[in-house]
C-alpha cells in the first residue's frame, strides 16, 4: 500500500491495532510475535504514509528489543528512518537502534549509514549512546566515501552539521566537530568535489549549507559546487537560492571573488521571484549579498527592498537587522563605484514605521 500511497485512515488505524495486540498478546520469544523483518516494513510502510499511531510505536519498540541482536543493518536504518518520518522519539526503539547499529557498524552500505545517521541527527537524540554512534558512522563512512552517492553525501553531511554549532570561519584542515567527524567532513567534501556534476540543485543547497554549518572551508568543493549551481540555478527553490549565497557569505571564503558566477545567477534568477520568498529567506538574501561584496546587483536590491515593505509586519527584528546590514553594505559599495541608491531609503522608511 504503501508503494501505491494508498492513505485509507480507516483502514491503517485498523492495521495499527491489528499489530499493536498481536505484540501485546503475543509470548514474544515464541511465536505470534511480529519478527524482525515484519517490525521493518511495518515502520517503512506507516512512516512513508505519514500514519501516526503511538500505540504501534510502542509495540514495534517493544519486539525491537527483544529481536535487537536479529535485526540487520537493513532494519535498522529503516526502524531509525521510520522515527525521523514520523518525528517519533520512541526511547526504547530508538536506544535499540543506536547501541545495535553501533554493535554492526562494518555491515552498514552508504544508503543505510547515510538514512541512519540523517534520522538520529533529525530526532536531535543526545546521550551517551547517540555519541557513540556518530564516532561510528563517522568512522565508517570515511572508508565508504567513494561507493556514496550525491544524496547520500549531502544527507551525511546535513546531519553532522546539525551537530555542530555556529558558522564561525575556520581555516582549510579544521572544523567544529570532533577529529573523527572533521576529517569524515574534510574527506566528504573532497569527493563531493569530484562529483558536484552529480548533485542536483536540492543537494548542493543542503551540501554547501552543511558545509557551512560545519564550519568546512573546504576551497575545491566551493568551486566546484558554486560551478554547477550556477548552471542549474532554475532549478533552486527560493529556500536553495538563499541557501547558497548564504553558506558562501558566512564561511567567508579567500577564494570568493572566483564564484561571482554563480552570485550574479542567483541575483538575476532569484530578482523576478522574490514574492516567492518567505520573510527569513529575503532578509537572509539582502545579508548574504551585503557580505559578499563581490557582485553588485542594483535591481535586486530595489527588488528586495519593494517586497519587504510588503511583509514588513512579518520581519523580525533579526530579519529587520540582516536586511539593513545588507542595504548599508550595498549602498557603501555603490557610492564607492559612482552608482545610486538602489532601495536603501525605502529600507530605511520602513525600519522607522517598525520602530
Amino acid at each position: 500500500m504503501a508503494r501505491l500511497a494508498c492513505r485509507d485512515a480507516p483502514t491503517l488505524q485498523s492495521i495499527a491495532k491489528h499489530a499493536a495486540a498481536l505484540n501485546q498478546q503475543a509470548d514474544f520469544r515464541g511465536s505470534g510475535g511480529l519478527g524482525r523483518l515484519e517490525i521493518s516494513k511495518l515502520a517503512w510502510a506507516f512512516a512513508s504514509l505519514e500514519v501516526h499511531d503511538s500505540n504501534f510505536m510502542e509495540g514495534l519498540a517493544r519486539q525491537a528489543a527483544i529481536l535487537q541482536r536479529e535485526l540487520t543493518q537493513q532494519d535498522l536504518s529503516n526502524l531509525a528512518w521510520a522515527c525521523a518520518k514520523l518525528l517519533a522519539s520512541n526511547s526504547v526503539l530508538l536506544k535499540v537502534v543506536s547501541e545495535e547499529s553501533v554493535n554492526k557498524i562494518k555491515g552498514f552500505k552508504p544508503q543505510e549509514l547515510a538514512n541512519l545517521i540523517w534520522a538520529v541527527s533529525t530526532l536531535q537524540l543526545q546521550g551517551q549512546a547517540s555519541e557513540n554512534l556518530f564516532r561510528a558512522v563517522a568512522s565508517e563512512a570515511t572508508m565508504k566515501l567513494r561507493s556514496f552517492k550525491a544524496q547520500e553525501l549531502a544527507n551525511l553531511a546535513w546531519a553532522f552539521a546539525k551537530r555542530s554549532h555556529g558558522f564561525q570561519p575556520q581555516p582549510q584542515g579544521q572544523t567544529g566537530l570532533g577529529v573523527g567527524a572533521s576529517e569524515m567532513l574534510l574527506a566528504l567534501a573532497e569527493q563531493a568535489s569530484k562529483a558536484a556534476h552529480e548533485f542536483k540543485a536540492q543537494e548542493l543547497s543542503s551540501l554547501v549549507w552543511a558545509l557551512a554549518a560545519a564550519r568546512v572551508n573546504h576551497q575545491a568543493v566551493l568551486k566546484a559546487v558554486g560551478q554547477q549551481a550556477a548552471a542549474k540555478v532554475r532549478d533552486f527553490t527560493s529556500q536553495g537560492l538563499s541557501n547558497i549565497v548564504q553558506a558562501y557569505a558566512k564561511l567567508d571564503a579567500s577564494h570568493v571573488g572566483e564564484q561571482a558566477g554563480v552570485f550574479r545567477a542567483v541575483a538575476q534568477h532569484a530578482t523576478p521571484r522574490l514574492s516567492q520568498f518567505k520573510p527569513e529567506e529575503l532578509s537572509m538574501l539582502s545579508w548574504s549579498f551585503g557580505k559578499l561584496a563581490v557582485v553588485f546587483e542594483p535591481e535586486l536590491f530595489r527588488g528586495i527592498a519593494a517586497q519587504a515593505t510588503k511583509i514588513s509586519a512579518k520581519l523580525t527584528p533579526q530579519g529587520i537587522s540582516n536586511l539593513l546590514y545588507g542595504f548599508a553594505k550595498a549602498d557603501s559599495g555603490a557610492s564607492a563605484a559612482g552608482g545610486r541608491s538602489h532601495g536603501a531609503c525605502r529600507v530605511r522608511r520602513l525600519v522607522r514605521r517598525r520602530l
